[in-house]
C-alpha cells in the first residue's frame, strides 16, 4: 500500500492554531540518529536478525518467520558495539522505499542494513508524534526533494537532519499521536478484514 500521506493541515484538527507550534530542524529534535549496517555479514542459521527497509511496511515492523537473514552474535555485537536500539526508536526508511516509519517496540535480537534510519526522541517530541509527523505531506515531500537521483534513490542522514518539523505541546503532542496510533489501527483491522473475505471467495 506504501507510505500514506497525511495532510498537514491534518493536524490542527484538535483546534490549536498553527502559530501556537514551534519549528525545529530534526537534528535538534533527536539525542540520536544514526543508519544500519554498512558492512557485508555472512549468513547464519541462529543468530540476531538482520533486517532492512523492506520489513517495515503500511506503519508496521514485518517479520516473517523463517524468511529473514540472520548473522551471528559475534557479528551483531560487532555492529553495536558503540551504540543499542531502544524501545521507542523511530525506524524510517532512507533507501530504495523511503519515507516507511515506524515505532520500534522490542529492541532485542534485531538489526538492521543502511537502508534504515534510526531516530532517537529528545525528551520534548514525542515519538508517537514524530513517526505521525514523518507521514505528512510537508514531511514526505522534504524528503522526495532530497533524495538522490542514482539507480536506487537515497537521502543522506545530514540532509534528513535538515528537515524542518513543527510540534505543539508535549500534551497536544501525544493526542495527535494516539489519535493517528489508533486510526492506524483500524484501517490495518480493516485490510485484514477485506483481505479475509478475498480470499473466502477466491476458496469457495
Amino acid at each position: 500500500m506504501g507510505v500514506i500521506k497525511i495532510p498537514f493541515n491534518t493536524l490542527f484538527v484538535f483546534g490549536y492554531l498553527a502559530n501556537a507550534w514551534e519549528q525545529r530542524e530534526l537534528k535538534e529534535c533527536l539525542s540520536f540518529m544514526k543508519d544500519g549496517t554498512h558492512g557485508s555479514h555472512s549468513d547464519a542459521s541462529v543468530g540476531p536478525l538482520l533486517l532492512s527497509a523492506k520489513n517495515i511496511k503500511d506503519g508496521r515492523l514485518v517479520i516473517e518467520e523463517g524468511k529473514e537473514r540472520r548473522i551471528c552474535q559475534n557479528e551483531f555485537e560487532k555492529i553495536h558495539k558503540n551504540f543499542h536500539l531502544q524501545v521507542n526508536d523511530i525506524l524510517l526508511t532512507i533507501v530504495g522505499t523511503i519515507g516507511e516509519s515506524t515505532k520500534l517496540l522490542n529492541a532485542a535480537g534485531i538489526t538492521f542494513q543502511r537502508s534504515v534510519a534510526f531516530l532517537r526522541t529528545k525528551d520534548f517530541i514525542d515519538p508517537d508524534y514524530l513517526n505521525t509527523y514523518i507521514k505528512t505531506e510537508d514531511f514526505q515531500g522534504a524528503l522526495a526533494q532530497r533524495k538522490s537521483t542514482s539507480a536506487q534513490p537515497g537521502i543522506y542522514l545530514g540532509d534528513l537532519a535538515s528537515i524542518s518539523i513543527s510540534f505543539p505541546s508535549m500534551e497536544n503532542q501525544k493526542k495527535i499521536g494516539l489519535f493517528f496510533g489508533r486510526l492506524d489501527e483500524l484501517i490495518t483491522l480493516h485490510q485484514r478484514v477485506q483481505f479475509f473475505r478475498l480470499t473466502r471467495k477466491e476458496n469457495a
